[in-house]
């Protein structure tokens, strides 16, 4: 991927660290990226909401307290580390968290509110706006890697599709229509896209006429069911046979990839609901999607992103083929065991069959109770992660070789040569090119 184009730019330092500073969020962004160079689930502000909401319900007996610490500690170590949060508070950060059991759930409630209000997610991500150029102009790689990847965790949790926030940072650092990045101070061209600012689209989806049967209750969801295309649509999306275009006209969010997430949710809660009256036929549609900007009058065509389940590492097919063949000969299709392993099987299948998240993980979950032997000194959940991470453990380390060492060749492979030629093998003789295999 290449780099804008940049004549005018005179900082040869600064335009280091914007280079850098691009490249992460690329990374971050990207579908396949190794999980260490990821973007985290949740970052201070989120963390500190889970505490709250966590705490809501301890107060409402529906979860126990020993839960809490456990959240805490995430929470104050998340804190220790952060650059944003060091610059928004004015106490120590052991003044917010309270670890001790016996303290007061109320105190413990009162400083994590206080602590919220100082990082909440729009004060930090406009901070982290400000630390970014001050990072970018000192050239502080580990200080810009930090912010990149918090960047990415608030805007995700704050209700950005990844796939919109790839595509916005693609376009602005490598294949959009603005001919140079003159200075650091462009960035404000892309944190513009990242403002907090919801929009009103209509979406619209080709659904089979089926739908027609339930108009009443599709209404309940704010959907619409229309034979023709409105008139305001200037992008063609026809019609197929025995297809209508089902329409919601008002979904307030940040962007379309989410506009039509949402809408996509609602035409699974009608399809679901129809199936419980009748079983025979189902509601169906085309993943793409017909998206209106309302407030900035834009139009798109947009296919349903690459969801979590697609994400993972695959075989390629002639390997997955020989990898199935030989465990099928050595499980033994007779066995009690392979009774129980196929039933995980099929809860993986429909994992993979669904795209709604929630469902994914409903079934994920359950082949992991499936498959782990149960134990009574433990809770269920401390006993598939124990279980799990030997496993775990042992196949990602073995990925993280793997990755190193091909960047390592993509990088400079004569360097990398060179140096491997040195390490004699098992008769102590220097190895040759050919066994040099990376």
């Amino acid at each position: 991927m290449k780099f804008k184009s940049l004549r005018k730019w005179k900082n040869k330092e600064e335009l280091e660290g914007l280079l850098f500073f691009a490249q992460r969020l690329d990374e971050l962004l990207f579908d396949f990226t190794l999980d260490t160079y990821k973007p985290s689930a949740l970052n201070a502000p989120f963390l500190c909401l889970e505490a709250l909401t966590l705490i809501a319900e301890i107060e409402g007996e529906v979860i126990d307290r020993n839960n809490l610490k456990h959240v805490l500690e995430e929470l104050e170590w998340s804190l220790k580390k952060d650059l944003v949060v060091k610059r928004l508070i004015d106490l120590d950060i052991s003044d917010y968290i309270l670890l001790g059991e016996t303290d007061s759930l109320q105190n413990v409630k009162i400083r994590l509110e206080l602590l919220f209000n100082r990082i909440e997610p729009s004060k930090y991500l406009y901070k982290t706006f400000d630390l970014i150029f001050e990072s970018i102009e000192d050239v502080k790689k580990k200080d810009i890697n930090f912010l990149a990847g918090t960047l990415i965790t608030t805007l995700i949790n704050q209700g950005y599709h990844q796939t919109y926030l790839h595509n916005t940072v693609e376009d602005f650092f490598f294949y959009g229509d603005e001919e140079t990045i003159d200075s650091k101070l462009d960035l404000h061209k892309l944190f513009i896209h990242f403002r907090l600012e919801k929009k009103q689209y209509e979406v619209a989806f080709r659904v089979s006429s089926l739908i027609k049967e339930i108009s009443d209750s599709c209404e309940a969801f704010d959907l619409k069911i229309l034979d023709v295309k409105p008139e305001t649509y200037k992008t063609e999306f026809k019609l197929h046979r025995d297809d209508v275009y089902v329409v919601s006209a008002d979904v307030i969010t940040y962007d379309p990839y989410k506009a039509r997430e949402e809408v996509e949710r609602r035409l699974e809660k009608v399809k679901n609901l129809y199936v419980l009256f009748h079983h025979k036929k189902g509601i169906n549609w085309n993943e793409e999607a017909f998206i209106l900007c309302k407030t900035a009058q834009r139009e798109f065509l947009i296919k349903r992103p690459l969801g979590p389940m697609k994400k993972g590492f695959d075989l390629k097919a002639e390997k997955a083929a020989i990898e199935l063949n030989r465990f099928i000969k050595n499980f033994g299709l007779a066995s009690s065991s392979f009774v129980k392993f196929d039933r995980v099987v099929d809860f993986h299948g429909s994992a993979i069959a669904n795209e709604i998240v929630e469902y994914q993980l409903i079934n994920l979950w359950t082949s992991l109770e499936t498959i782990i032997p149960a134990n009574s000194t433990k809770s269920k959940i401390a006993n598939i992660v124990d279980s799990l991470m030997p496993f775990l453990i042992l196949t990602y380390t073995k990925k993280l070789i793997l990755r190193f060492t091909s960047d390592l060749m993509n990088w400079n492979s004569a360097i990398v040569k060179s140096v491997l030629r040195k390490i004699p093998d098992s008769k102590g003789l220097a190895l040759p090119d050919s066994k040099i295999k990376v």
